[in-house]
């Protein structure tokens, strides 16, 4: 992308606003976490935020899983991310194992477990 369509699209989400939908991500995440009003909680700081600024984490990393048989006989895909990954969350709600393996982190938190393995809200 070059400097000139970057500027391009930027003008023209400022003019109408994004079309990001977020009914799939509030459906999948309402499963995981408490819901209020439009906003849903984080499960490691508790704090709630709107869709735009929440994940759904691999627990256990997203490598890491990639050998357990229970999630493989559902389909897991360690590719999946986005709404590929939130679209196959939902069709498999039912199994129970989901749940022991993902979860609704925000922004922050994700990333800082991302880099350093466990976030400052978990640390003692």
């Amino acid at each position: 992308m070059t400097k000139e369509s970057a500027n391009k699209a930027i003008k023209k989400i400022k003019k109408f606003g994004s079309k990001e939908e977020f009914s799939l991500k509030i459906e999948v995440m309402k499963e995981f976490t408490k819901i209020s009003k439009d906003q849903l909680q984080c499960q490691c700081c508790k704090k709630l935020f709107l869709p735009h600024f929440l994940n759904i984490d691999h627990i256990h990393g997203r490598k890491e899983i990639i050998n357990e048989k229970p999630l493989l006989a559902i389909g897991y895909n360690e590719r999946r991310s986005g709404k590929q990954l939130l679209a196959w969350i939902k069709k498999n709600l039912d199994a129970k194992i989901i749940y022991k393996h993902f979860q609704v982190l925000c922004w922050n938190c994700n990333i800082a477990k991302f880099l350093y393995k466990t976030c400052p809200h978990q640390r003692k």
